[in-house]
């Protein structure tokens, strides 16, 4: 089911959650795969002339939403060579202790071990 919105006020989240559910309850009664999208207006009207199918349409909607949350993490920290090269050494200390020789060594004379 896909709808289009063209405004989206306070109420659209809680719309939303209801919508997947009679999705979800749709698939569960009929057997048959429901699925929910909103289409914001605009959106469609930007994206449009290029859409040849539902599918592309579905595309887009998930490409503009993964971008609009990348906008809206922070930046990552820059870190300076000297914290890399100590978050590797840090990382060896964990990974290093295990001796894969001696472990095929030991499941050789134990495969049940």
């Amino acid at each position: 089911m896909i709808e289009a919105k063209g405004l989206a006020d306070l109420d659209v989240p809680r719309k939303d959650e209801r919508a997947v559910r009679w999705a979800a309850d749709a698939t569960s009664a009929s057997g048959v795969r429901w699925s929910y999208l909103r289409v914001d207006e605009n959106v469609f009207d930007r994206h449009a002339p290029r859409l040849r199918s539902v599918a592309g349409l579905v595309e887009v909607v998930a490409e503009v939403r993964r971008q609009d949350y990348l906008r809206s993490q922070p930046e990552p920290r820059r870190r300076s060579r000297e914290e890399i090269l100590a978050a590797m050494a840090k990382a060896r200390e964990v990974i290093l202790p295990f001796d894969i020789e001696a472990e095929v060594r030991r499941l050789r004379e134990d495969p049940r071990a």
